[in-house]
């Protein structure tokens, strides 16, 4: 038997509708698919003492973008958005649908997304930032 795959899949964004094709083999490798047993939006407060996430996602906000740019994950699975920069940003979804508020330098903020799809997000302070997440079932 064989099988063979596309390299890439449509997928429709949540806040746009517009459908988009996305790779289906990624050159990263392998995604990290662990639950954490985090809140759904977690801030962390200034000044405490910024632990690195064990697994999970990860957008580090560095040099005024995002990186990754796109992060793939799972529904449910916990987003970690480090500022490592010297200046706050926000992680701000298209009309306001999940904002951080500011994120100030050597601080971060968690989210996770409920459904699947395509979310784009900005810097409200800075709108030349872009990002996005792929989430899958």
């Amino acid at each position: 038997m064989k099988f063979q795959f596309a390299p890439a899949l449509t997928l429709t964004p949540v806040d746009s509708g517009i459908a988009t094709v996305e790779p289906l083999f990624l050159d990263q490798g392998v995604l990290n698919l662990q639950q954490h047993a985090v809140q759904a939006e977690e801030p962390v407060a200034a000044g405490a003492a910024m632990a690195m996430p064990e697994g999970g996602a990860v957008v580090h906000v560095r040099d005024f973008s995002y990186a990754p740019k796109t992060l793939y994950v799972r529904t449910g699975e916990i987003v970690t958005f480090i500022n490592d920069d010297a200046e706050a940003h926000t992680v701000t979804g298209p009309s306001g649908s999940f904002d951080s508020g500011a994120i100030d330098p050597q601080t971060q903020w968690r989210h996770s997304f409920s459904r699947p799809g395509v979310y784009r997000y900005g810097c409200s302070f800075h709108p030349y930032m872009r990002g996005r997440i792929v989430v899958s079932r």
